[in-house]
């Protein structure tokens, strides 16, 4: 047996699938590039809403990433026994509960769930994949982006299916995570193999993907997705950096975002901000904001070490009446 030379690739995405299978053939990519489920002999009616959804997805990526899927073919492979998912270019494994479904059953909840999921995998044959990180440390590079993308191809695909409400949530579960004295940094120095597990969480996930989603409204779509576009064609099949992926981003933006993004990547927490207007006869009146580090009740004080002098950058708007309107 003879394979195609493999492009440059990081070894922990390098895989083979051999079973008793059989293949259901989907729609191919825009430019003829072959997709198909792959699925353990006897369940091919099981992958119809697989593949009949899976082209929506990659398309719904193509459009908002300016480039074509990159591998010259696409299995998606229902593994019996396995865990979630895995985002090996060109053959990416489900669990085959989550790939498959009794067509005698068709549910609407697991349409959804496949739909998540398979746009994550597939976000990350660019972020990840195509663009690999260059240490663990970055890990949220991998999966903060692939969630927020992930997002993004659903609620314009299906808006139907309330994605706004699911980005409040998983907000919220990272904010849950972030309020303890002690919740990690996204971008967490690996120093041994326990930490790179520990990397994958709601914090590098959900946090991530949030941190994403306020950058991109406070430097605008097009110019976000512009940097997103520039970053990927930079580094398309070698390593890349945080500092490489804020640069292609401020550079788009016009501004560098460097600081104020690191204010988020690099300490743990969120920002408390109070707002109070402070008026004085005869003088303009001013807008004070104080920021602390939000804690649950009863959690450690502002003042003691694990709050104490953090400060993050973000930007604020503010409006009035002029008295003319």
């Amino acid at each position: 047996m003879v394979f195609a030379r493999t492009r440059p690739l990081p070894s922990y995405l390098v895989a083979f699938a051999v079973g008793a299978f059989e293949i259901v053939d989907a729609p191919p990519t825009r430019r003829g590039t072959p997709v198909r489920i792959v699925v353990p002999r006897g369940q091919t009616a099981a992958a119809a809403q697989a593949r009949d959804d899976v082209g929506a997805l990659l398309a719904g990526l193509e459009d908002y990433l300016g480039s074509p899927y990159p591998y010259d073919k696409l299995d998606l492979v229902a593994v019996p026994a396995f865990p979630g998912a895995m985002e090996n270019p060109g053959l990416i494994t489900f669990a085959q509960s989550e790939l498959l479904e009794d067509p005698a059953h068709p549910a609407i909840a697991h349409r959804r769930d496949f739909a998540r999921v398979a746009a994550h995998e597939l976000a990350h044959q660019w972020f990840g994949d195509l663009v690999t990180m260059a240490w663990w440390d970055d890990t949220w590079l991998n999966e903060a982006f692939a969630t927020w993308m992930s997002a993004k191809v659903l609620e314009q695909w299906q808006p139907g299916w309330g994605g706004a409400f699911d980005m409040i949530g998983e907000k919220t579960r990272a904010m849950a995570s972030d309020q303890l004295a002690t919740a990690r940094k996204i971008r967490q120095p690996i120093v041994d193999i326990g930490d790179i597990g520990n990397a994958f969480d709601d914090i590098t996930y959900d946090k991530g993907a949030a941190v994403l989603r306020m950058f991109e409204r406070w430097i605008g779509a097009e110019a976000f997705q512009r940097g997103v576009r520039a970053y990927l064609a930079a580094h398309a099949w070698r390593n890349a950096t945080s500092t490489d992926f804020l640069a292609a981003v401020g550079g788009a933006a016009g501004h560098d975002i460097t600081g104020a993004f690191s204010s988020f990547l690099d300490q743990a927490g969120t920002p408390l901000v109070s707002v109070a207007l402070r008026c004085t006869a005869g003088a303009p009146p001013i807008v004070e904001l104080r920021q602390q580090r939000y804690r649950p009740a009863g959690g450690p004080t502002a003042g003691e070490p694990t709050g104490a002098n953090q400060r993050w950058q973000f930007p604020v708007c503010i409006r009035y009446p002029t008295g003319t309107a």
